[in-house]
Protein backbone atom coordinates (compact mmCIF):
# COMPACT_ATOMS: atom_id res chain seq x y z
CA UNK A 1 0.00 0.00 0.00
CA UNK A 2 1.63 3.43 -0.84
CA UNK A 3 1.17 6.37 1.53
CA UNK A 4 2.68 9.51 -0.78
CA UNK A 5 -0.42 11.22 0.44
CA UNK A 6 0.46 14.86 1.32
CA UNK A 7 -0.59 15.80 4.75
CA UNK A 8 -3.31 18.17 4.69
CA UNK A 9 -2.43 19.56 8.05
CA UNK A 10 0.60 19.21 10.33
CA UNK A 11 3.11 20.94 13.31
CA UNK A 12 6.67 22.37 14.12
CA UNK A 13 7.35 20.11 17.05
CA UNK A 14 10.29 21.78 19.04
CA UNK A 15 12.04 18.84 21.08
CA UNK A 16 14.84 19.62 23.09
CA UNK A 17 17.27 17.02 23.63
CA UNK A 18 18.40 16.35 27.30
CA UNK A 19 18.42 12.39 27.43
CA UNK A 20 21.50 11.08 28.91
CA UNK A 21 24.60 13.10 29.67
CA UNK A 22 24.02 15.78 26.54
CA UNK A 23 23.37 19.36 27.40
CA UNK A 24 20.11 20.78 25.99
CA UNK A 25 19.80 21.22 22.47
CA UNK A 26 17.04 22.26 20.73
CA UNK A 27 15.79 21.12 17.80
CA UNK A 28 12.71 20.96 15.17
CA UNK A 29 11.22 18.93 13.29
CA UNK A 30 7.69 19.48 10.84
CA UNK A 31 5.31 16.76 11.37
CA UNK A 32 2.16 15.83 9.01
CA UNK A 33 -0.44 14.84 11.83
CA UNK A 34 -3.82 16.52 12.42
CA UNK A 35 -3.56 17.03 16.43
CA UNK A 36 -0.80 18.56 18.68
CA UNK A 37 -0.35 15.57 20.88
CA UNK A 38 0.04 13.06 18.29
CA UNK A 39 2.69 15.40 16.42
CA UNK A 40 4.59 15.41 19.57
CA UNK A 41 4.71 11.64 20.32
CA UNK A 42 5.25 10.92 16.33
CA UNK A 43 8.69 12.57 16.44
CA UNK A 44 9.79 9.99 18.34
CA UNK A 45 9.94 7.88 15.33
CA UNK A 46 13.13 10.11 14.37
CA UNK A 47 16.29 8.26 15.05
CA UNK A 48 17.88 9.31 18.30
CA UNK A 49 14.86 11.13 19.65
CA UNK A 50 13.78 8.99 23.43
CA UNK A 51 10.59 9.47 25.59
CA UNK A 52 12.95 11.86 27.45
CA UNK A 53 13.52 14.98 25.53
CA UNK A 54 10.86 17.32 25.91
CA UNK A 55 8.33 17.62 23.07
CA UNK A 56 6.00 20.84 22.68
CA UNK A 57 4.09 21.32 19.66
CA UNK A 58 4.60 25.14 18.66
CA UNK A 59 2.50 26.09 15.67
CA UNK A 60 0.47 24.95 12.68
CA UNK A 61 2.01 24.59 9.42
CA UNK A 62 0.50 27.01 6.97
CA UNK A 63 -1.09 25.47 3.59
CA UNK A 64 1.78 27.35 1.95
CA UNK A 65 4.37 25.64 3.87
CA UNK A 66 2.73 22.34 3.86
CA UNK A 67 2.68 22.81 0.02
CA UNK A 68 6.60 24.06 -0.14
CA UNK A 69 7.69 21.01 2.24
CA UNK A 70 5.96 18.17 0.40
CA UNK A 71 4.86 16.90 3.86
CA UNK A 72 3.41 13.38 3.76
CA UNK A 73 1.45 12.26 6.00
CA UNK A 74 2.57 10.80 9.41
CA UNK A 75 5.90 12.17 7.82
CA UNK A 76 8.55 13.32 10.85
CA UNK A 77 11.18 15.73 9.15
CA UNK A 78 13.96 17.86 10.27
CA UNK A 79 12.89 21.61 10.15
CA UNK A 80 14.58 24.71 9.61
CA UNK A 81 13.54 27.86 11.51
CA UNK A 82 14.82 31.12 9.40
CA UNK A 83 15.70 33.68 12.05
Amino acid sequence: MSTNKLAESGWIVEVVLTGGDRNPDPRFFAVGVEQATEAENATLRFPGLVPEDKRIARRRLSESELSDLRLGVQAVRPYRLNK
